[in-house]
């Protein structure tokens, strides 16, 4: 097998199939992939080249077409939507349905029966395309598509490389403005939204490596974020032209967790890994010799997609990985350059990025606050999606705190979205509170709620391994009181506005990890509601607030805190 990859010119305006193909004709023998079960501690290591992945999705392609027509240039779009759990078989089907012309809906696996109907009829999806194992995951959705079964490659007859299409100039650059594909938004605050990319838009996140591939070439590459979230489409089928590393697929039936990140990583040497921060945060609380192997193991790891803890990611620092945050989003891709740091960057340092300049940013200010709003505006680059007009651009709702000493470094504080607004009008910072209370590590994740209301509560789900919901508050009230030592008076929790998870209400999660507020909240209306309830009509404990406030503050928390009628505020 090839040890050298050769990358195909002109990547900019060229459609996903051609390029992928022109990639496997120039590199025939070059390893796409390693494959292995990841749910074993020695497994073997199977590969597959660029001619493989070709020719099976040749393949796929042909039986398709028995199904659905394919889709000649300058004819209108047609989608097919994707849902199937993140493996190497999930790669030549992605081609196949390219390679007959057709745009994809890329599914999560995490969506619910609503969510998939909703973005099948948003992205107008004439089929689903699903594994045996996803198929389940279609009970109780009310869509009426046909529905096809990925083929077992196995079973492939071989047809060899496909054609390359002849397509004149005038009607490719018709055909690479249209939609490639489509990713969607994790719905965490509702419906998740089809996010369409174009082949042109597919070539610019291709552009992205181009300058930093001397970086990733030799190295393969792990993705803790599968293909259908914007970080693992990326990664994986992004750089795959361009660099040549081959990609990691652990076959697994189980969750990803930081042991099981560890275990797929050992066949393996100088990986570099697109890691989620939950996850990183998993290994650098597992002890010295998790860390110490974790840090053998790999070249670098870029995360994105969630907060990292402060002190997770300068004790992985210590130990000598070099961190690297890569933000970005399905809209604009990753707007930060990719070059690897040389050493670690300690201090908190690895929290924060440099704009690329392929688009032009603008960072507005926010009203009472420090932090400023980023705003992407076209440059060289165009985002997908365009939703603001002065600037012209998309606006991320994405907050930014500019570094103290080092001016152009720019550290992630939270979206707009996550401030709470009481009945009063005072706001509570809901990443803060957030950020305060998961440092206790028997908290696993965290919901601040009460917008509109007198004053905040929370939802705790607790980390694995709790037994009584009661016993719960009482053990981490500790870390409550610590937390309203730190937080705006008017953002203090109460001990009637704890509530704890029910195992049979378990939080949603998208791929990234984090919580789906809205359809998580949705599911403990009721308890929210007859907490508040309890409150108003006086069926409270004794609660805490701060020590040491002197009797000023004390006022001003019951004349705008705690409404009128209520008997908590009787003087």
């Amino acid at each position: 097998m090839s040890s050298t990859f050769e990358a195909p010119s002109n990547i900019r305006d060229r459609l996903i199939s051609e390029l992928f193909l022109h990639a496997a004709t120039l590199n025939p023998n070059h390893v796409f992939a390693h494959i292995i079960d990841g749910d074993i501690d020695q497994p073997v290591v199977e590969s597959a080249t660029w001619h493989q992945l070709l020719t099976q999705a040749h393949s796929i392609a042909k039986e398709l077409s028995k199904s659905v027509e394919p889709r000649e240039p300058g004819s209108p779009e047609r989608t097919i939507g994707i849902l199937a759990r993140h493996s190497y078989n999930y790669v030549p089907h992605v081609l196949a349905v390219l390679l007959n012309g057709w745009s994809i809906m890329f599914l999560s696996t995490k969506n619910s029966p609503s969510a998939i109907d909703h973005l099948l009829e948003e992205s107008g999806s004439e089929c689903l395309l699903t594994d045996r194992d996803s198929r389940s995951l279609v009970q109780g959705c009310s869509f009426a598509i046909p529905i096809l079964e990925f083929y077992d490659l196995a079973s492939l007859s071989s047809h060899g490389l496909p054609p390359s299409k002849t397509i004149t100039p005038e009607l490719l650059e018709i055909e690479v403005h249209k939609t490639a594909y489509y990713l969607h938004t994790s719905g965490s605050t509702g419906q998740p939204k089809v996010v369409p990319c174009s082949h042109q838009f597919y070539g610019q996140c291709v552009h992205l490596f181009f300058s930093d591939a001397g970086d990733f070439r030799g190295h393969p590459l792990y993705s803790c974020a599968p293909i259908f979230h914007s970080t693992g489409f990326i990664f994986y089928l992004t750089s795959a032209p361009i660099i040549g590393s081959p990609i990691i697929f652990a076959n697994s039936r189980k969750p990803l967790n930081g042991d099981a990140l560890v275990r797929h990583l050992r066949p393996f040497s100088n990986t570099i890994i697109a890691a989620i921060p939950s996850l990183l945060q998993e290994i650098a609380g597992a002890g010295e010799k998790i860390i110490e192997e974790f840090a053998n193991q790999a070249a670098a790891v870029l995360f994105a997609g969630a907060g990292l803890d402060a002190a997770a990611g300068d004790l992985l620092g210590a130990h000598g990985i070099l961190l690297k945050n890569i933000y970005g989003s399905s809209e604009i891709g990753s707007v930060v350059p990719l070059t690897l740091p040389k050493v670690p960057l300690l201090d908190g340092d690895w929290n924060y990025v440099q704009w690329r300049n392929v688009y032009k940013m603008h960072l507005i200010p926010v009203e009472g606050s420090d932090a400023r709003e980023l705003i992407v505006e076209p440059g060289l680059d165009i985002p997908a999606v365009i939703n603001n007009v002065i600037p012209r651009g998309f606006r991320t709702r994405d907050t930014w705190v500019e570094h103290s000493t080092k001016s152009g470094w720019w550290r992630h504080a939270g979206r707009l979205d996550d401030v709470s607004v009481l009945s009063n009008g005072l706001k509570t910072n809901n990443k803060q509170l957030e950020a305060l209370l998961r440092r206790d590590r028997r908290i696993q994740h965290v919901i601040i709620f009460g917008q509109g209301r007198s004053q905040n509560g929370i939802l705790v789900d607790p980390a694995p391994g709790t037994q009584d919901p009661r016993s719960f508050i009482d053990d981490i009230w500790p870390t409550i009181v610590a937390m309203n030592k730190e937080v705006p008076l008017h953002s203090c929790l109460i001990r009637e506005l704890v509530l704890v998870a029910s195992p049979n209400r378990p939080f949603s999660l998208t791929d990234k990890g984090t919580v789906r507020v809205k359809t998580t909240l949705s599911l403990y209306e009721q308890d929210i509601e007859s907490a508040y309830l309890d409150m108003e009509n006086g069926e409270s404990s004794s609660w805490q607030l701060p020590v040491n406030i002197d009797a000023h503050s004390i006022e001003m928390y019951i004349i705008n805190a705690i409404p009128s009628g209520n008997p908590m505020r009787a003087t």
